[in-house]
C-alpha cells in the first residue's frame, strides 16, 4: 500500500552525568521510504455455457483487499462496465446476458471480457490478469414434440330424396311475402330438384309455382327464399348443382354465421334447362358459415327468375375418435409441432417447413406424403377411406430447423369400429316375470340392430314372443323394444341368474361377449288385512247380558217383564193398542222400531227406556216409581204423554234445544211440567212430574241432570290379518293408524305408539289375527274417524317386507239451517213486451176459447202484478216494442193494470204493398210504434236501458222480457254475447235488476235469441209453447225460492258418498220415487231435491204463511262400504217484515278487545270479526238480548283464526256437540244456547276459540 513516513527525535529530559549545564535542545529527523509492492487483478470465466443458461457469471479477484471500494472497469465485447470490489474484500462476481434460448439450430457464440482500468484500493502498483476471459455460448438441444390427430368425415348430399328428412340440416321455404311454406320437389330426371311451393303465378309474371323464383308485382320486386341451416356445424365451402335455370336466370346466394351475413352476395348467372355442373361456393372473405340463403335475382333487366336446386353437398365430421365407421369417406390427419418452425428460415411462399408422413392401410400398403406446415407448425393430410380398412399414419420426419424433434406421439392407428356394449345387471323380485328392454344389454349405440344370446341363463328361461329361445339365438332390437323378450325365473327360488350376449350393427358382431346378471331378490308375500268400523248406536243391548231378551217380528210382547233387572230389546214396530208392562227391578227397555198409539208402563225400579224409532200417533208412557230415564233418539210426529211419577225422572232428547219449541213451569213439588213441540217432526210431548229435560247439545231445563250427558262416542272395530307365505319364514306385524286423539280401546292387546298409531301385540309364530267388536271410545263429536289397518309381513332372510293396508272411514255430517224470507217487501217490475203483429195471432185460452196472444199476455201480466202487490208496494215500468220501441214509464200497480187493459191491435196499410197490425192504446196509435209491425230486440233493449231508478227504490227489482218470435230487424246486434248491445244490457242488469226472466210465448218463439237476452242464470229461458199456460208460468215466478246443497254437509267415508233417501213429513223418499215436480213440506210450498248432487230448492208464496214456520227434512247417506250418516236440514220460514235496521255489526280494529255491553246497536243478525287480525269479544246473555234481532233471537258470529269469545256468564250457556252449517255462510258453526232463555241461540264460527 502507499504508506511512507518521517519521524522527529528530541531529548526531553536527562538523569545523571553530573553535568553543570547540559544542552538538550538539539533535534534529529528520521525518514522511512515506501517500497513498490505489486497487487494483481484477475478475471476468471467458465470455458462455455448453454444458451438456455441465460447468463455467464465472471469472477473478479484481487490479490490484496482494497482499502476503500475498488472500482474496476471491464470491457465486454467492446462495451465497458464497472465492477466494484468492496472495501476489505478480495473478489466479486458479475453476470453477462447470453443470447435468448430457442429451439432452432444455430452457431456457437463467444463472449470476450478484459480488465482495462481500475480506481481506488490504495495500491502501490496494480497488474491485470486477463488470461481467462473468453466464454463459448453453445447451442442446446430443445425438444420439439410432434403430435398427430385425425378427423373422420363424410360427404352429406341433400336432394329431392331426402330434402324433407331431419338430419344435420334443416331446410325451410318462404313465399314472396315471407310466410313459411312447403318445400317443392320435382322428380323429373331431366331437371330433378327442389324449390318453393307457393302461388307465384297469382302475382303475375312467369315464375313457376314449384320453383324458387322472383316476380315484379304491384310496383315492387319480390323473391321466394330457401334457407338451409346446418345447426352447430361450421362450413367453409359448399358444392351446389342447379337445375332448370336458363342462361338469363340468376341465383342469389348469401352466407350467414349466427344470423350475421358473411362475405358478399354471390350471383350465379345462367345455366341450362337440365341439370347444371357442380360448383363450389364459399364466402368471399373466407370465413366459416352455418346457414345459406337462396333467392332469385330482383331489380334485374330479365323479367322473372326461377330455378331448382338439384343437390347440395358438404363435408360433415362424423367423429374425432380413432374408429372408422362404414360411412367414413375421408380421414384428415393433422400434424402439429409444439414449437412453431423457425420463422427466419421460411417465407411460406417459396419455402416451407415440412413433415414426412407414412400411411399404411389394412393390407400393409404404405404411402409416403410430404406435408407442408404453416407458420403455426400445423399441417393436414387428407386421405380417402372405404370405411372398411384400418389406417395407420406415422410422421417419420419434420423439417423446421428444430434443435431436436420428438416423434414418439406422431403415430396414429385408426381401426374399424366394431359394435360393443357393456356388462349389465337386472334386479327382479322372486317369481317376477321380467320384460327385458334395450337398457338391459349395456349402453347400446343407435346403430345396434340385434343381439345374440351366447349362453342361456342357468336359473330361468328366456322367452321370445312366448317361445323359449335356444343358444346363439339372434333377436332384433325391434322385438326387444316391442316387449317380446321376457325372462321367467325358476319358481320359488331366489338364486341369481345370468346370460352372455353379443351385439351387431348389421355388419359386424362385437368382439367380446358381455354378461347380463339377473339378481333375484327374495320377496315377502303380501298379507291379508281387513278392518271394519261401526259406530255403536246409543242404547244398543249388550248381547252378553244373561237377562237380555230380544223380541222380533211375530214374537209376543205380553208378560215379557220379570222381577229381575231385565234388558229387553224389541226389534219390531209397536202399533195401536200394543202395551208393554215391566215389573220390579232396574229394567232397560230398548225400542228399535217406530211406535204408534202404544202404552208403556215401566213399573217399579230405576228404569231406562230408549226409543230409537219414530214416535207416531198418540202414545202414553208411564215411567212408574224410581229414578227413571227416557231417551228419545228420533222425531216425534204426534201427541205423546209422559208421566214421570215418583223419583227423579229425566227425559233425554236427541235434538238440540233449538229443534224444539217448549214451555214449562215448576210445580210446588219442584218438578217440571209443560209441553215440548218437536219442530222437525211436528209432534208434541206433554210431560208431568219430571225433574229434568236434557237436549243433545248439553243444554237442559229443570234440575241439573244427575246422569252426565255422554261425552264419548263408541265404535266397534273388527280386525283381521293373516300371512300368505308357505315356508313359514315371515313374521306378522299389525298396526292401526289414524286413531283419533283421546281414543281408548277395551283391550290390552293394542298398545299406543303415538301419533295416532296403535300396535297389536302378536305372539311369536302367530300367523293370523281375528278380533271382533273391539270397542274404541273417542270424545263425543270426534269427526273424520278413518282407521287404517297396516299388516306387515317381514321376510326373515333379508328383512324384505310386504305391506297390506285396508281402511274404513266413517262418514259424518252437519245439520243445516236455511232461511226463506217471505216478509212483505217492495218490488219494481220491468216488463219489456213484444207487440209486433204476430201478437195479434188467434190462440186458445185456458178455457179453450179463441182469443189473441196479446190478450193472454196482458191478462197474465196483470195477474202477475196482482201477485206482487200481495207481497208489498209494487211499481211497474212498461216498455213496448215492435220494429221500434216505446217506454211508457213508471206507474203504480193499479195504473199499469189499467194501461194494459186498454191495449189492442189495429190493421194498418203501410203503403208500398205493406200492411200489418199495429198496437194501440185506447184505440189510438202510440207514438214511436206506428211505422212497422216487425220485431227489433236491439231497440227494445236500448229503450229498456233508458229506465231511470231515481226515486224508485225497492227491496227487489224483477224484469220480464216477453216475445213470440225472433227479431226481424237488427238481429245481428243481438245474436251473440259479444255484441256491444248485449254487453251493455248485461252491465245494466247487473247494476239494476235482481232477477231477469226471458220468456218465449207461443210455438213460434225462438229460444236462441232469448238465451242471448237472458244474461243471468246460465242462459236459462222460459219457453211457453202453449199460450194458454202463460199465466201459470208467470205466476210461478212470483214465488220466493231458496236453494241449498247438502253434499258439503257430508264428510269422511270411503269412496263415493251416496244419498240413500230423505225423510220428509214422516215419508221416506229415494231417487227412484221422489216426484219430479217436487212435494210440499207439511202442505206448504214446493220442495225439490236432487239425489245425484245433493242440491235442493224450496219455493213458497207469502200468502201460504200467516206466521213464521219451521220446515225440515232428514238426509240419510252412506259411503261405498255401507257406513251411514244422517243429518237434519231445517228451513226457517220468516214472514216478519223486513227491518232495514237489522244488519251486520263489523269490527275492523286489529288486536282489539270488544265489550258488547258498550255497543248500543240493535236488531243485529251477524257480528263479523273476519279481518285477518286477532280480536277478543266479551259478551253476556244480557248483551245478546240487547243487540239481537228480536224476531228470531239468533245471532251469527263470524271470525277467523286468532279470534276469541269470552263469556262473562258461562253458566248461562250450553255448547252443542254437533256442528251446524248455515246456508249462505262459509264453514261450520257451533250453537250456544241460553240455559235461562232457551229461545236465544248464538252460532259461533268454528275458527273462533271460546272459553266454554
Amino acid at each position: 500500500y502507499n504508506d511512507g513516513e518521517s519521524y522527529d527525535v528530541s531529548v526531553t529530559s536527562t538523569t545523571g552525568g553530573n553535568f553543570e549545564d547540559l544542552d538538550t535542545s538539539d533535534t534529529a529527523t528520521v525518514t522511512v521510504s515506501d517500497t513498490k509492492d505489486t497487487t494483481t487483478l484477475t478475471l476468471i470465466a467458465p470455458d462455455d455455457v448453454d444458451e438456455n443458461s441465460t447468463k455467464v457469471t465472471y469472477t473478479l479477484e484481487v490479490s490484496n483487499p482494497p482499502q476503500g471500494d475498488l472500482d474496476v472497469t471491464v470491457e465486454v465485447n467492446g462495451e465497458e462496465i464497472h465492477i466494484t470490489i468492496p472495501d476489505g474484500q478480495t473478489s466479486t462476481t458479475f453476470d453477462v446476458d447470453v443470447r435468448e434460448d430457442d429451439p432452432y439450430l444455430e452457431e456457437n457464440d463467444t463472449i470476450s471480457a478484459e480488465i482495462v482500468d481500475h480506481d481506488g484500493g490504495n495500491y502501490e502498483t496494480v497488474s491485470y490478469n486477463n488470461d481467462n476471459n473468453e466464454v463459448i455460448i453453445k447451442d442446446d438441444a430443445d425438444v420439439t414434440d410432434v403430435s398427430l390427430s385425425a378427423t373422420i368425415t363424410k360427404t352429406t348430399t341433400i336432394d329431392v330424396t331426402n330434402v324433407g328428412e331431419e338430419g344435420s340440416y334443416t331446410i325451410k321455404a318462404y313465399d314472396l311475402n315471407g310466410n313459411e311454406v312447403s318445400v317443392s320437389k320435382n322428380y323429373d330426371p331431366n331437371h330433378s330438384g327442389f324449390g318453393v311451393s307457393s302461388n307465384t303465378s297469382n302475382e303475375g309474371g312467369s315464375a313457376a309455382d314449384s320453383e324458387l323464383g322472383s316476380v315484379y308485382s304491384h310496383g315492387e320486386w319480390k323473391s321466394e327464399k330457401l334457407v338451409v341451416d346446418f345447426g352447430d356445424k361450421e362450413l367453409l365451402s359448399i358444392d351446389i348443382s342447379f337445375a332448370w335455370k336458363n342462361s338469363n336466370e340468376k341465383a342469389v346466394i348469401n352466407f350467414y354465421k349466427d344470423g350475421v351475413k358473411v362475405g358478399e352476395t354471390i350471383y350465379d348467372h345462367g345455366g341450362s334447362d337440365t341439370i347444371d355442373d357442380v360448383l363450389t361456393f364459399r364466402p368471399s372473405n373466407g370465413e366459416p358459415f352455418d346457414s345459406i340463403e337462396f333467392s332469385a335475382a330482383i331489380n334485374d333487366n330479365y323479367t322473372d327468375h326461377d330455378y331448382l336446386i338439384h343437390n347440395i353437398a358438404y363435408k360433415e365430421v362424423i367423429s374425432d375418435s380413432t374408429e372408422i365407421t362404414d360411412d367414413t369417406e375421408e380421414v384428415t390427419f393433422t400434424i402439429q409441432t409444439s414449437n412453431v418452425p423457425d420463422p427466419s428460415k421460411y417465407d411460406y411462399i417459396n419455402t416451407f417447413p415440412t413433415a414426412t408422413v407414412e400411411v399404411e392401410d389394412g393390407s400393409g400398403n404404405v404411402s409416403t406424403y410430404t406435408v407442408k406446415l404453416n407458420e403455426y407448425g400445423t399441417g393436414t393430410l387428407t386421405v380417402p377411406s372405404n370405411g372398411e380398412d384400418s389406417l395407420t399414419a406415422t410422421v417419420t420426419e419434420v423439417n423446421g430447423n428444430f434443435e431436436d424433434v420428438n416423434l414418439d406421439d406422431a403415430s396414429l392407428q385408426l381401426t374399424v369400429a366394431l359394435p360393443e356394449s357393456e356388462d349389465d345387471s337386472i334386479t327382479i323380485n322372486e317369481d317376477q316375470t321380467y320384460t327385458l328392454t334395450t337398457d338391459d344389454f349395456g349402453n347400446l349405440s343407435d346403430d345396434i340392430t340385434k343381439v345374440r344370446i351366447e349362453t342361456l341363463p342357468v336359473n330361468g328361461i328366456l322367452f321370445l314372443a312366448g317361445v323359449a329361445i335356444s343358444s346363439a339365438a339372434e333377436i332384433s332390437i325391434r322385438d326387444i323394444e316391442d316387449g317380446k323378450l321376457k325372462f321367467e325365473p325358476t319358481e320359488d327360488t331366489d338364486e341369481d341368474s345370468s346370460f352372455d350376449f353379443k351385439v351387431s350393427d348389421g355388419t359386424n358382431w362385437s368382439a367380446q361377449s358381455n354378461t347380463t346378471t339377473i339378481e333375484i331378490t327374495p320377496v315377502a308375500d303380501t298379507p291379508d288385512a281387513s278392518i271394519n268400523v261401526t259406530k255403536v248406536a246409543e242404547g244398543t243391548a249388550d248381547s252378553n247380558n244373561d237377562f237380555a231378551v230380544e223380541i222380533e217380528n211375530g214374537d209376543s210382547i205380553n208378560n215379557i217383564g220379570t222381577s229381575e233387572d231385565d234388558i229387553i230389546q224389541i226389534n219390531k214396530e209397536l202399533v195401536m193398542n200394543d202395551r208393554v208392562e215391566l215389573k220390579e227391578g232396574d229394567d232397560t227397555l230398548i225400542l228399535n222400531k217406530d211406535i204408534n198409539q202404544v202404552s208403556l208402563n215401566l213399573g217399579e225400579g230405576d228404569d231406562e227406556v230408549i226409543i230409537n224409532g219414530k214416535i207416531n200417533g198418540t202414545n202414553n208412557i208411564d215411567l212408574g216409581s224410581g229414578d227413571d230415564v227416557i231417551r228419545i233418539n228420533n222425531i216425534v210426529t204426534n201427541n205423546t204423554h209422559i208421566l214421570g211419577g215418583d223419583g227423579k225422572d229425566t227425559l233425554y232428547l236427541d235434538g238440540n234445544q233449538s229443534d224444539y219449541d217448549f214451555n214449562w213451569q215448576t210445580n210446588n213439588n219442584g218438578m217440571i211440567e209443560g209441553s215440548i213441540t218437536d219442530i222437525r217432526g211436528g209432534g208434541t210431548i206433554q210431560y208431568n212430574q219430571m225433574e229434568t229435560i236434557v237436549f243433545s247439545d248439553g243444554s237442559y231445563i229443570g234440575k241439573e241432570p244427575e246422569q252426565v250427558i255422554s261425552t264419548e262416542d263408541v265404535y266397534d272395530v273388527d280386525l283381521n290379518a293373516a300371512l300368505n307365505d308357505l315356508d313359514g319364514s315371515e313374521s306378522l306385524t299389525v298396526q292401526i293408524e289414524g286413531v283419533p286423539d283421546g281414543a281408548t280401546f277395551n283391550t290390552d292387546v293394542l298398545v299406543d305408539k303415538g301419533n295416532g298409531v296403535w300396535e297389536l301385540t302378536i305372539s311369536e309364530g302367530e300367523r293370523s289375527i281375528d278380533y271382533q267388536d273391539i270397542k274404541m271410545t273417542v270424545p263425543a263429536g270426534t269427526e273424520d274417524v278413518n282407521l287404517t289397518i297396516k299388516a306387515t309381513a317381514t321376510e326373515a332372510g333379508n328383512g324384505d317386507i310386504s305391506v297390506e293396508t285396508n281402511s274404513d272411514a266413517i262418514p259424518y255430517s252437519y245439520n243445516e239451517i236455511n232461511t226463506i224470507n217471505l216478509s212483505e217487501s217492495s218490488t219494481n217490475l220491468l216488463f219489456t213486451l213484444d207487440v209486433s203483429g204476430s201478437m195479434n195471432d188467434s190462440v186458445r185460452d185456458s178455457n179453450g176459447n179463441w182469443t189473441t196472444r196479446l190478450d193472454i199476455a196482458v191478462e197474465s201480466i196483470k195477474s202477475t202484478i196482482e201477485a206482487y202487490k200481495t207481497n208489498g208496494e209494487t211499481e211497474v215500468n212498461l216498455t213496448l216494442f215492435n220494429s221500434t220501441s216505446k217506454n211508457i214509464g213508471w206507474m203504480s200497480a193499479d195504473d199499469a193494470i189499467a194501461y194494459l187493459s186498454n191495449l189492442s191491435f189495429k190493421y194498418t196499410d203501410f203503403g208500398w204493398g205493406r200492411s200489418g197490425y199495429l198496437i194501440q192504446y185506447n184505440n189510438q196509435d202510440i207514438d214511436d210504434l206506428d211505422s212497422s209491425s216487425g220485431t227489433d230486440y236491439k231497440d227494445a233493449l236500448d229503450e229498456t236501458m233508458e229506465i231511470n231508478f231515481n226515486g224508485h227504490d225497492a227491496d227487489n227489482t224483477v224484469a220480464y222480457f216477453l216475445s213470440d218470435g225472433e227479431p226481424t230487424e237488427h238481429e245481428n246486434y243481438v245474436n251473440s254475447d259479444r255484441d256491444s248491445t248485449i254487453k251493455d244490457w248485461k252491465d245494466y242488469v247487473e247494476d239494476n235488476i235482481d232477477k231477469l226472466y226471458a220468456i218465449g210465448v207461443g210455438s213460434g218463439a225462438e229460444e236462441d235469441y232469448l238465451k242471448i237476452v237472458q244474461v243471468q242464470d246460465g242462459d236459462e229461458v222460459i219457453m211457453v209453447n202453449d199460450d194458454s199456460t202463460l199465466g201459470d208460468e208467470l205466476l210461478n215466478t212470483v214465488n220466493t225460492t231458496i236453494t241449498g246443497d247438502v253434499s258439503d254437509n257430508i264428510q269422511g267415508g270411503d269412496g263415493e258418498i251416496t244419498i240413500d233417501n230423505i225423510v220428509v213429513d214422516d215419508v221416506t223418499y229415494t231417487k227412484d220415487d221422489f216426484p219430479q215436480d217436487g212435494i210440499s213440506l207439511d202442505g206448504d210450498g214446493t220442495f225439490k231435491f236432487n239425489f245425484d248432487d245433493g242440491t235442493y230448492s224450496y219455493s213458497a208464496k207469502s200468502s201460504e204463511f200467516d206466521e213464521n214456520a219451521i220446515k225440515s227434512f232428514e238426509v240419510n247417506s252412506s259411503d261405498e262400504d255401507g257406513d251411514t250418516t244422517s243429518f237434519d236440514v231445517t228451513i226457517k220460514v220468516d214472514t216478519t217484515p223486513n227491518d232495514s235496521a237489522a244488519s251486520t255489526l263489523s269490527f275492523d280494529e286489529p288486536n282489539d278487545t270488544i265489550d258488547l255491553s258498550d255497543i248500543t246497536a240493535s236488531n243485529i243478525k251477524v257480528i263479523d270479526l273476519e279481518n285477518d287480525s286477532s280480536q277478543t269479544l266479551n259478551l253476556s246473555l244480557d248483551d245478546i238480548k240487547d243487540i239481537v234481532d228480536s224476531d228470531d233471537n239468533e245471532l251469527i258470529i263470524r271470525g277467523d283464526n286468532g279470534d276469541e269469545i269470552e263469556f262473562n256468564d258461562s253458566e248461562n250457556w250450553n255448547k252443542a256437540i254437533d256442528k251446524t252449517q248455515i246456508e249462505g255462510e262459509d264453514g261450520t258453526f257451533t250453537e250456544y244456547t241460553s240455559t235461562t232463555n232457551p229461545n236465544i241461540s248464538i252460532f259461533v264460527d268454528d275458527d273462533i276459540n271460546t272459553d266454554l
